[in-house]
């Protein structure tokens, strides 16, 4: 490498940057895991995310879940309980037995979901757990990290992005990201 071809990378290297060289990842063989989507009508949005905020304070290491607003487009290739609907959602994954995360959701289930989907499952079929078409599609994404989330703004994400607010996106989530 000179320092006329990699101009770039020996400037970062002079500020206050860092370049990975390398990274080690161990993997562990998991054969399935328990996940699915409470599905809830999307007028009751504020209800539902505010409860999955107060939730995820209280799930184990093991345990991801993430709260949604969807607009489904109706589309034929959804399926009929999905297609052009609006829904809130509270999505989980646990690395345990069906019977650990039975007792998690139980604060979600008592809410009545319209639609319960959360049961074991392969470990490959949670590429499908997100509800995202297989192919690319055309569409714009961004994110953001938080340290917290106060009531305050998950009321402000419902009246810009939920029910009634004329917002387009066809999802709007919140993912929980614990440090442990």
């Amino acid at each position: 490498m000179d320092l006329y071809h990699e101009a770039g990378l020996f400037w970062a290297l002079g500020g206050s940057y860092g370049v990975v060289t390398g990274i080690e990842l161990r993997l562990h063989t998991l054969a399935s895991v328990v996940a699915g989507t409470l599905f809830y009508p999307i007028a009751r949005e504020g209800e539902v995310l505010h409860a999955w905020r107060r939730w995820v304070d209280s799930v184990p290491e093991h345990t991801m879940s993430c709260g949604r607003l969807l607009q489904f487009p109706s589309l034929p290739e959804l399926s009929p309980p999905l297609r052009g609907q609006a829904f809130v959602a509270v999505e989980v994954a646990h690395q345990g037995d069906i019977g650990e995360i039975n007792d998690l959701v139980d604060p979600h289930r008592a809410l009545g979901p319209t639609l319960d989907t959360v049961a074991s499952i392969e470990t490959p079929a949670l590429a499908a757990l997100h509800t995202d078409p297989p192919g690319p599609t055309p569409c714009r994404g961004n994110g953001m990290l938080l340290d917290h989330l106060p009531a305050t703004a998950t009321a402000q994400l419902v009246a810009c992005a939920g029910h009634g607010s004329g917002s387009p996106p066809l999802s709007v989530e919140l993912r929980q990201l614990a440090e442990r």
